[in-house]
């Protein structure tokens, strides 16, 4: 069945629209560390639809010499999954510096005791440790800091301007990915090395101290004693903190420029 084999000047527009829509949405809308992913959805939804717009407006000028022939509504959806797909590859990125993290976090959580008190973000139905929710929340500002949303913006302009609206999927090495990947787990690693080799220290203390006296509880001794130190480790290195965060969005960019 024929749908329409070329699109005036207005249903060109309204076609861009939603192929820069399926392009931005996986990188504003999934979980990641990008602070937008972390709001409701119906605020998600809204500045997607307005980011998107933005983002037609400033391409016009590309947009005007395309032309966009689809004979099948086949056709059309498959250009949408496939823009869809790009966006997927850029949310990747963002989604490296989340995952290593949290999977850091949550560990030094469960060693340190904070994996119990957990604090509920009912924006995205879940509930995570003290510790972990602090550095989460940390890097998010790091990301406005370093004008990671307007990265983002600019990042999705360029890719209209250079992969242009449905030319099709570029070829994307696995090596790429893996690499990033592992430079973002190792660095994730590196940011909680202070507190985790002060807790080492401590849990080697209190091992000592059961062996010596066993007939006091170390648990309830050694619980307070190993969130305090915990948070003076985390106070001491914050600076740390902030730089390796710095060196791990700055990985994201570059994998971005990589792309194009």
């Amino acid at each position: 069945m024929e749908l329409i084999s070329n699109f005036p000047d207005l249903d060109k527009y309204v076609v861009a629209f939603f192929l820069i829509m399926c392009r931005l949405t996986p990188v504003l809308v999934f979980k990641s560390i990008n602070p937008i992913s972390m709001l409701p959805a119906q605020i998600k939804l809204y500045l997607t639809l307005i980011f998107s717009f933005v983002i037609l407006v400033a391409t016009k000028n590309d947009i005007e010499i395309r032309n966009f022939s689809f004979n099948t509504y086949e056709e059309f959806f498959f250009s949408l999954s496939v823009e869809f797909l790009i966006g997927l590859t850029f949310w990747f990125a963002l989604l490296t510096v989340y995952a290593a993290v949290y999977t850091m976090l949550k560990a030094l959580d469960m060693q340190v005791g904070f994996n119990p008190m957990g604090i509920f973000n009912p924006s995205m139905n879940d509930s995570d440790p003290i510790l972990t929710r602090v550095i989460i929340i940390l890097l998010s500002l790091l990301f406005f800091i370093l004008d990671g949303h307007y990265k983002i913006l600019t990042l999705v302009t360029e890719t209209v301007r250079l992969i242009p609206l449905n030319s099709g999927y570029g070829e994307i090495k696995l090596s790429t990915l893996s690499q990033l990947l592992s430079s973002q787990y190792i660095l994730a690693v590196v940011l909680v090395l202070p507190i985790i080799i002060a807790i080492f220290w401590i849990d080697l203390i209190l091992g000592l101290c059961n062996k010596m006296m066993p007939q006091i509880n170390i648990y309830f001794v050694g619980l307070p004693l190993k969130i305090a130190i915990a948070m003076i480790a985390l106070s001491f290195s914050a600076g740390h903190i902030i730089s390796i965060g710095e060196s791990m969005l700055l990985k994201v960019e570059h994998f971005w420029n990589s792309l194009y």
